[in-house]
């Protein structure tokens, strides 16, 4: 008993829903799903739930649907990100339903705590809406640098899996902007990054590993995802770059061979990303 009522306690600390009445509670079973949920789930099954999300891609929700949600302690609670705190919050990271809190934690205070830099980054990767993904990027750019995320990136574009590699694509090129540019997405870009040294050593480095994967690796997600780098780091390794061309140019899939054709000027039609082939894994 005392066990349930240390937990029903730490939950109330972090959401504003009232404790049941003893009358009703004598009458619940002793352990439920709901008894055995960490706080930081219950807080992300509500909030899904209040404003009928089913992702972090639904809607751009920006600070205002945490509010009247997470009490001041557990905003207090997410920025010091004690070990407990910190493995649970990764674990949500990682759901594509329930990294939206974790980011709207970030949006309300501005904050991605260190434990949860890695895995915020990681977020962004595996995001697949590219206009969303800049949602984890951008925080961590702003407060840890660009340097450090577009390092973090390279990581996992070179062990990731297919799917990881088709994300950091898109997770490059947010941070690749320069970081005065960068803006918290919930406040309509009033509050922005300041200036940073350069990363084109990291950025060149990227564009010469996603040439030798495109050259390399068939799965049509994942030569989509990397066409654009294709001409840029051309440049460098001629005799890669015509082969990896090459390829692009002779494809079957039409926006490969209509993005290459738009990176080299020979068109003006910038084509759309198609939704994912499912070959990424």
């Amino acid at each position: 008993m005392q066990a349930q009522q240390a937990d029903g306690a730490d939950r109330s600390r972090f959401t504003h829903r009232q404790p049941a009445a003893p009358a009703a509670a004598a009458h619940r079973p002793a352990v439920s799903r709901r008894e055995t949920m960490h706080p930081w789930l219950i807080l992300s099954e509500r909030l899904l739930a209040a404003h009928h999300l089913d992702s972090v891609e639904s809607t751009e929700c920006r600070v205002g649907p945490i509010d009247g949600l997470a009490t001041s302690a557990a905003l207090e609670a997410f920025v010091a990100c004690e070990p407990t705190d910190a493995r649970e919050l990764r674990e949500l990271l990682q759901h594509p339903r329930h990294r939206l809190l974790v980011k709207l934690l970030i949006f309300a205070t501005k904050t991605v705590p260190e434990p949860l830099f890695e895995d915020t980054v990681r977020a962004g990767v595996l995001t697949s809406n590219v206009s969303f993904n800049k949602h984890f990027i951008f925080p961590c750019a702003i407060l840890y640098g660009r340097r450090r995320v577009a390092e973090s990136l390279l990581g996992i574009f070179m062990h990731g899996t297919d799917r990881e590699k088709c994300g950091t694509s898109g997770a490059v090129y947010w941070c690749s902007i320069p970081r005065q540019e960068m803006y918290w997405p919930h406040d309509g870009g009033r509050e922005r990054g300041s200036a940073d040294g350069s990363i084109d050593d990291l950025l060149q480095l990227f564009e010469d590993a996603a040439l030798e994967e495109f050259l390399h690796n068939p799965a049509l997600d994942v030569r989509r995802a990397l066409v654009p780098w294709v001409v840029s780091a051309a440049r460098r390794t001629p005799e890669l770059g015509a082969r990896a061309i090459a390829i692009a140019q002779e494809h079957v899939d039409e926006y490969i061979r209509q993005r290459v054709l738009c990176d080299l000027g020979e068109s003006e039609l910038i084509p759309c990303l198609p939704p994912s082939a499912g070959s990424s894994g």
